[in-house]
């Protein structure tokens, strides 16, 4: 549920744009529109950690993102898989081969009207399918038409069912491969600075978006609103767009906070997938093996008291899917095979990012690091703040040497 008390108009309408519509250019163009009007000229980044190794490298231009899913409110139960997309995607693309092999074995098997009648329907593997059973049949009687149905319904079963396995842990990788950071309008919240900042106690870095150039626009692209749940409120959307796990968080807001999230999806090395690909293809050999699966293949999904072709592949789908989905059946051994590709892939990555403009020290920092963090901001050619306060308001009073 989203609640409109908490969040903005313009992030609710980006939000349903985006999850709804995140492959059609023409409504992400309005998203972004949104996104570009209302976009804060500066974001920050609060930091806790006074490591020195940590400041070089924001000063540098480079950010240290997480593993999304490893972030406390990555919020998976948003997520769906759609199934019958990825079916219809990758099931379609036999299509090609197997119309010129059947052309190859009897050039006048399909008529023009006929391959035209496949390739503009909606599901083109079964529209074959269903052409070739019928011409295939009309001259058998019951007994054989029943072992052909039979033949087909184990054929689809089991391209079907590869299909959706290996879609739902190739989904999970992406997902494990999505790595987020979040920014916060800087500075001017004491409520903000004692809760990101511990309290007073640690730094915010700032970074300059007033410019609409190359490199703004390139990152604004990875940057997205957040929006917020009541923390008693439950997701009623699900979405495909597999970044919108880390655009929600559930919370109670005793103050309004305006929170950016940077989302980038990092594509593992030639090295990483070098690892991961045997160990995924040893998890779909067990799990293919499963006594729920092969429970699965063995179905009936063709419709019996008929002589037509008639599969019900929606069944097959939601069948699969509640087994898959399920955490039962997700044996330990199941979930450790999989953990293994999830360790292959870094927790956290360094990326380049963009130099920071300003550097802002919370009221109660140490007195015993100003010094050095001088040092770095004047290397770096980057203004120093030491936030004050005054008349119960904060204000940044600038650290000049």
């Amino acid at each position: 549920m989203l609640d409109s008390a908490i969040n903005k108009e313009w992030k609710i309408d980006f939000f349903k744009i985006f999850s709804e519509n995140f492959q059609d250019k023409e409504e992400l163009k309005k998203a972004d529109k949104l996104k570009i009007e209302h976009f804060s000229p500066v974001i920050g980044k609060y930091q806790v950690d006074m490591s020195i190794e940590l400041l070089k490298e924001l000063c540098n231009g480079n950010m240290t993102l997480t593993k999304a899913p490893l972030v406390k409110d990555y919020n998976k139960e948003i997520l769906d898989i759609d199934y019958e997309k990825a079916i219809i995607s990758e099931l379609n693309g036999l299509v090609k081969d197997q119309i010129h092999g059947l052309n190859h074995e009897d050039p006048n098997f399909l008529t023009k009207e006929e391959e035209d009648k496949i390739y503009s329907s909606h599901f083109p593997f079964l529209t074959i399918m269903k052409i070739v059973f019928e011409k295939e049949t009309q001259n058998m009687d019951e007994e054989d038409i029943k072992k052909w149905k039979d033949h087909v319904n184990d054929f689809i079963n089991n391209q079907i069912i590869y299909v959706i396995v290996t879609t739902y842990f190739t989904i999970k990788l992406y997902r494990n491969s999505l790595y987020t950071t979040k920014f916060i309008t800087p500075y001017n919240s004491e409520e903000i600075w004692e809760k990101y900042a511990n309290n007073q106690k640690g730094y915010c870095i700032t970074y300059d978006f007033k410019e609409l150039n190359t490199k703004n626009m390139f990152l604004m692209d990875k940057i997205f609103p957040l929006l917020y749940l009541n923390k008693d409120d439950n997701i009623t959307k699900s979405t495909y767009n597999h970044h919108c796990a880390s655009l929600f968080e559930e919370k109670e807001l005793l103050f309004e906070e305006k929170e950016w999230v940077y989302i980038i999806y990092e594509e593992p090395s030639d090295n990483l997938y070098e690892q991961i690909d045997p160990l995924l293809n040893e998890l779909f050999m067990d799990i293919f093996e499963t006594e729920q699966i092969k429970t699965i293949k063995e179905k009936n999904y063709m419709k019996e008291d008929t002589n037509k072709f008639e599969y019900n592949y929606k069944k097959l789908i939601n069948d699969l899917k509640t087994i898959i989905e399920d955490t039962e059946y997700q044996t330990n051994d199941l979930n450790n095979q999989f953990k293994k590709i999830e360790n292959i892939l870094p927790d956290t990555i360094i990326k380049e990012f963009k130099k920071p403009e300003g550097l802002y020290l919370g009221k109660e920092f140490s007195e015993g690091l100003i010094e050095s963090f001088k040092e770095i901001a004047k290397e770096n050619n980057i203004t120093l703040f030491h936030i004050k306060k005054a008349e119960e308001k904060l204000f940044p009073m600038q650290i000049i040497d």
